[in-house]
């Protein structure tokens, strides 16, 4: 039997086209963008645990006594999976550097089409028995406007920030039925950001001061897939950790739809936040918006 790969709309394998696949891929001190990420991943955990009972329940309690533990064992060979998306995503929060004063930005998903100069993203993953590795990239440049405080020696702002962040983790899965699957994941996310201001007006005009950073942070969560209907499934993703970031956070959800064996699409909604201060440079965001994919199984 061959081993199922998991990405943004993976369904299932060959062997079981109603088994629940994952849509791959959120850290904690509680400040209002805090709170968001603790209560939506808090939902996501929620609703896996409403989950109808059948759902929820393999052929036995134990996963090691049950027929799913053998079919786990018979899977010898690697799948993959890529999965290219777009997400939509709005940037509100602060950045500084140079240790000047810190800078608010916003930019909402109503602007995203003209303040964003360039993006990429994708997932691919690889998946053996209840065994997966994957990696979900995603490099942005955005130009927005920002406030200056009162006083200050410029009168507007305009940041050009550019973003990659890569996370690279595995998973184990710990449940899985006809119409659920669960995994535990973990892994290492990779920042690197650089930030560009463009004063206007004031003693600062013309000023165009540039900094970055990079920073690696451990995190950990769940991601999961329920069937609701055939080809129609419920799936999302937490993950929260910290490291070189005061807190680093991830939670998505959205609905998938199979058209083919191997191929989906999801769409659904997600809200991403990282917390950096070190050596004058800030970079405190959150970014939120829809995220639209398909995911390919080879």
């Amino acid at each position: 039997m061959k081993a199922v790969a998991y990405g943004l709309g993976d369904i299932g394998n060959d062997a079981n086209r109603k088994r629940a696949e994952y849509l791959p891929r959120c850290n904690w001190l509680l400040s209002r963008g805090q709170r968001s990420a603790s209560f939506l991943f808090a939902l996501l955990l929620a609703a896996t645990a409403a989950l109808p009972g059948d759902a929820r329940a393999g052929e036995t309690s134990s996963l090691a006594d049950s027929s799913l533990a053998v079919r786990f064992e018979d899977r010898s060979g690697w799948q993959f999976s890529a999965s290219p998306y777009l997400w939509m995503a709005g940037v509100q929060g602060k950045v500084r550097q140079f240790n000047s004063s810190s800078v608010r930005i916003k930019s909402d998903f109503g602007q995203i089409f003209n303040e964003l100069d360039y993006a990429f993203m994708g997932i691919i993953e690889g998946r053996r028995g209840r065994y997966s590795i994957f990696a979900d990239v995603a490099y942005t440049k955005t130009s927005a406007k920002g406030s200056m405080p009162e006083g200050s020696l410029a009168e507007k702002i305009g940041v050009t920030s550019q973003s990659f962040s890569g996370l690279l983790g595995g998973g184990y899965t710990v449940q899985s039925t006809d119409r659920l699957h669960l995994d535990l994941i973990a892994g290492v996310r990779i920042w690197s950001v650089s930030t560009e201001l463009n004063f206007q007006g004031g003693i600062l005009d013309h000023v165009k001061p540039r900094d970055s950073a990079t920073w690696v942070d451990m995190v950990a969560g769940v991601r999961g897939t329920y069937f609701f209907a055939d080809k129609v499934y419920f799936t999302g993703w937490g993950n929260i950790g910290a490291g070189q970031a005061n807190l680093d956070w991830d939670v998505a959800a959205g609905v998938g739809y199979k058209i083919k064996n191997n191929l989906s699409a999801m769409a659904g909604y997600r809200i991403q936040g990282v917390d950096y201060r070190k050596n004058g440079f800030e970079f405190d965001v959150i970014q939120k918006g829809p995220i639209v994919g398909i995911t390919y199984r080879f």
